[in-house]
């Protein structure tokens, strides 16, 4: 198996390229962590989508890898990713190419949904067995629900919303 990664200078967060599985060429997007965090950004979004559309053009099947806590967030990026993740979101669901998803880590909220979750097309979804699939990371919903609680009634909170809601 081969992969070649295009665009690799142009965004750091989002993977991109080509990979052959039995012979098949298969296209590729995937986001990683840069610098600690695991998110999405307009930039890599936008570098996506297009690639979304030349799979779609020649016929190629997507494969997408998450790993993603959320949405990048700064004044410019939020100004910018409505938009643009709503572009992604259109070319991913009205691709005609098989596509599958495969859960490595972490899938929170729109940025799960919008990476090739089963509700906006993924033909197949594949999660490992320690992924964490929900709309937020457990200890922040327990700070959240439980705002000035000790850290280990949060810790408990935390592990119980991990159980009911993050598997």
């Amino acid at each position: 198996n081969l992969f070649v990664q295009i665009k690799k200078e142009t965004a750091k967060s989002m993977v991109i390229g080509f990979i052959k599985l039995n012979g098949e060429s298969i296209g590729v997007v995937a986001n990683q962590s840069v610098n600690g965090e695991s998110v999405l950004e307009t930039k890599t979004v936008d570098q996506a989508t297009r690639f979304i559309k030349f799979c779609d053009a020649f016929s190629i099947p997507i494969l997408t890898v998450t790993d993603v806590e959320g949405m990048k967030t700064s004044r410019e990026e939020e100004r910018k990713m409505a938009r643009i993740l709503a572009i992604y979101t259109k070319e991913m669901i009205s691709s005609t190419v098989p596509k599958v998803n495969l859960i490595v880590g972490k899938a929170f909220g729109s940025a799960y949904v919008a990476m090739n979750s089963k509700s906006v097309g993924a033909d197949l979804v594949y999660a490992w067995d320690n992924a964490e699939i929900g709309m937020m990371d457990a200890s922040l919903a327990a700070k959240i629900m439980y705002p000035g609680e000790e850290a280990t009634v949060l810790n408990e909170k935390a592990a119980a919303y991990r159980e009911l809601q993050s598997n």
